[in-house]
C-alpha cells in the first residue's frame, strides 16, 4: 500500500512539475512577444528589459493572488481594488510597445504600486495597518531594477508617507479599519507578513538569477579591473566618483579633474572611457541606453581633441 501511495505521489510530482515547465515557456513566450525589438530600438540589453517585464509579472501575480485572498476573506472593496491595480500593472507591459524611455515607463510601474499599498493602508488602520509593511517592497524594488538616484526619491517618498501617519496618530487622527470587521482579520494578517516575506525572497531570488545564473558577465574589456559595486558608481555624479575611485586611480582622476573644459558630467565619462568597460554591461548597470553611453564618449573624445589631447593617451596611466 505504501508503494503504491509512493508511486502516486512521483506520478502528481512529475506531471505537476511538467505542467509548470510548460507554464514558464508560456510565461516566457509572452514576455518576448510583449517586448519584441524594445531593447534595439532603444538601445538597452535584452535580457536586462526581459528582467525588468518578468519582475512586471511577477507582481502582477502577487497582486491577483492576494486580490483572490481578500475577496475569498469577504473584504471585496479591497480584493477589487487590488484586482484594479492588477490590471494597470499588465497595462505597464503593454507600454514596451510604445515609444516611451524606460525610466517612463518603470516610475510609471511604480507609482502604480505605491498608489495602491498607500490606499490599502489608509483604510486598513494606517500607522496600524497590516499592510504598512509592505511599504518596504517599493524601495527594495525600485532598488533593484533602478540602481540609480531614483531609488531615493521613491524611499524619500515612502518615509513621508510612514512619517505623515506617525504625525497623524500622535494628535489620535485615526483611519477606520476595514480589515478588522472581519473574524479572518487574524488570518489574513498571518497571509499578510508571511507573503511579504516570500515576495522580498522572491524578487531577491529574480535579481540573482539575471545578475549571476543567466550568465557569467565579463565587466571589462582591456584594461582595468571593476566589480559590479563600483559598477554601479557610475550612476551617480563626478564628486561621488573621485570620492570612491581618489586611492585605486589617484593619477588619472588628478589628471581628469584638471581638465577645466570638461563638465562634472562629461570629466566622469571620461574616467569611463579610460576604463574601457563593456558598453553593454555599463548601459545595463546605468540605466541608460547604449547609445547614451556612445554619444557621451562622442562628445567627451571631440572636446579632449579640440584642446589638443588625444583620448588613448589617458591610457598610459595605470590604476595605483
Amino acid at each position: 500500500m505504501l508503494i503504491i501511495y509512493k508511486r502516486s505521489f512521483i506520478q502528481i510530482f512529475k506531471t505537476s512539475k511538467y505542467r509548470f515547465v510548460q507554464l514558464l515557456a508560456y510565461h516566457n513566450r509572452f514576455v518576448r512577444l510583449i517586448l519584441r525589438n524594445y531593447s534595439a530600438k532603444h538601445g538597452y540589453v535584452n535580457n536586462y528589459i526581459e528582467f525588468v517585464a518578468k519582475s512586471f509579472l511577477t507582481t502582477f501575480y502577487i497582486v491577483l493572488s492576494y486580490g483572490f485572498t481578500f475577496y475569498l476573506n469577504d473584504y471585496t472593496m479591497s480584493s477589487l481594488h487590488l484586482f484594479l491595480t492588477a490590471i494597470l500593472i499588465v497595462g505597464c507591459l503593454f507600454l514596451f510597445r510604445t515609444s516611451l524611455e524606460l525610466s517612463t515607463i518603470l516610475n510609471a510601474y511604480l507609482l502604480i504600486c505605491t498608489i495602491s499599498l498607500i490606499g490599502l493602508v489608509l483604510f486598513s488602520g494606517g500607522i496600524a495597518s497590516p499592510v504598512l509593511p509592505w511599504l518596504i517592497c517599493i524601495p527594495f524594488i525600485a532598488n533593484i531594477i533602478f540602481r540609480t538616484l531614483g531609488v531615493w526619491i521613491w524611499t524619500s517618498m515612502i518615509i513621508a508617507v510612514v512619517s505623515t501617519l506617525s504625525f497623524l496618530n500622535m494628535y489620535n487622527i485615526h483611519f477606520t479599519n476595514l480589515l478588522a470587521q472581519s473574524a479572518n482579520s487574524l488570518t489574513l494578517f498571518l497571509y499578510l507578513n508571511i507573503g511579504l516575506i516570500l515576495t522580498l525572497i522572491l524578487f531577491t531570488y529574480i535579481n540573482w538569477q539575471y545578475r549571476y545564473k543567466k550568465e557569467k558577465k565579463i565587466l571589462i574589456k582591456k584594461v582595468q579591473h571593476i566589480t559590479q559595486e563600483e559598477m554601479d558608481y557610475f550612476s551617480v555624479n563626478w564628486n561621488f566618483i573621485k570620492e570612491k575611485f581618489q586611492f585605486k586611480y589617484r593619477q588619472i582622476i588628478r589628471t581628469i579633474d584638471d581638465y577645466f573644459f570638461l563638465t562634472e558630467h562629461e570629466k566622469k565619462y571620461a574616467f569611463i572611457d579610460y576604463l574601457k568597460l563593456d558598453p553593454d554591461k555599463l548601459a545595463e548597470s546605468m540605466n541608460v541606453s547604449k547609445r547614451t553611453i556612445e554619444t557621451n564618449f562622442y562628445r567627451v573624445r571631440k572636446k579632449l581633441k579640440k584642446n589638443k589631447i588625444d583620448y588613448r593617451s589617458l591610457n598610459q596611466f595605470e590604476g595605483n
